[in-house]
C-alpha cells in the first residue's frame, strides 16, 4: 500500500503529514466537514489535525516534518531561502 501524505500550513510553517487511506479518499469532504465542526473563528491546522483524530483515531494522521514556509500564492513553500515547492507539487496541501 502506499503511504499518503498531505501538506498543511497557516500562512506560516507548512508541514508534512502521514494519513490513512480513509483520510486521502475523503480529503475534500473532510475539510468540509471541518469548517462546520469547528466553533471557533481562530484555528489553524492543528485543530484540523484534531479533528482527523477525534473522527479516525490516534494514528490515523502523524507530523512527520516542517518542509518550509508558506510564501503566498499560489501555494510556494520556501526553504532556507529557496523556493521548493516542486519538490511538494503532487502531495495535496491545504493551506488554512
Amino acid at each position: 500500500m502506499m503511504e499518503r501524505k498531505i501538506l498543511l500550513s497557516a500562512d506560516e510553517t507548512v508541514s508534512l503529514y502521514k494519513v490513512s487511506e480513509d483520510i486521502w479518499e475523503q480529503f475534500d469532504t473532510l475539510l468540509d466537514d471541518f469548517f462546520k465542526w469547528k466553533k471557533t473563528k481562530y484555528y489553524d491546522e492543528t485543530l484540523f489535525v484534531k479533528f482527523l483524530k477525534n473522527r479516525f483515531g490516534e494514528t490515523s494522521i502523524s507530523f512527520i516534518r516542517t518542509v518550509g514556509e508558506y510564501a503566498g500564492e499560489p501555494n510556494m513553500i520556501i526553504q532556507n531561502g529557496k523556493n521548493v515547492t516542486e519538490q511538494y507539487k503532487d502531495i495535496r496541501w491545504f493551506n488554512f
